[in-house]
């Protein structure tokens, strides 16, 4: 899984996720934009914060990478009342802190080659001891 995403979007992921994980944000939560940036519908009862970290340019690319799913009332993404909710990618990302699973794959592939190999090399060795 490739991960090509700015720090700032890293690190805005990490937030919703972490603030979902503390129970202060919904599975689904609602991302409004006002004059001042986007406003967040935090715990129950608690009104409408700010989260400045929210930008319609990071929603939209964590929504288009699939790194959360967002959706307003007209079917898409866009201005005005937004439901957004982390996909597995995304918590996965965070989970795994952004690494490459393709490249720790091709490590791990690379070791069980070298392994093979070694054994390969031992077995051709021992069948020389017994071949006299």
């Amino acid at each position: 899984m490739n991960h090509n995403l700015n720090d700032h979007e890293k690190k805005l992921l990490r937030e919703i996720v972490g603030a979902i994980r503390a129970k202060n944000l919904k599975e689904e939560f609602i991302v409004a934009w006002g004059p001042d940036g986007a406003r967040v519908a935090f715990k129950e009862n608690e009104g409408w914060l700010p989260f400045p970290a929210i930008t319609k340019a990071s929603l939209s690319t964590l929504t288009k990478d699939e790194y959360v799913r967002a959706r307003n009332d007209a079917g898409g993404f866009g201005d005005g009342v937004n439901y957004v909710s982390v996909s597995k990618k995304g918590y996965d990302a965070v989970d795994s802190n952004f690494k490459e699973k393709k490249k720790a794959d091709m490590e791990r592939i690379r070791i069980y080659l070298m392994i093979a190999g070694l054994v390969a090399t031992v077995i051709a060795f021992l069948y020389t001891l017994t071949r006299d």
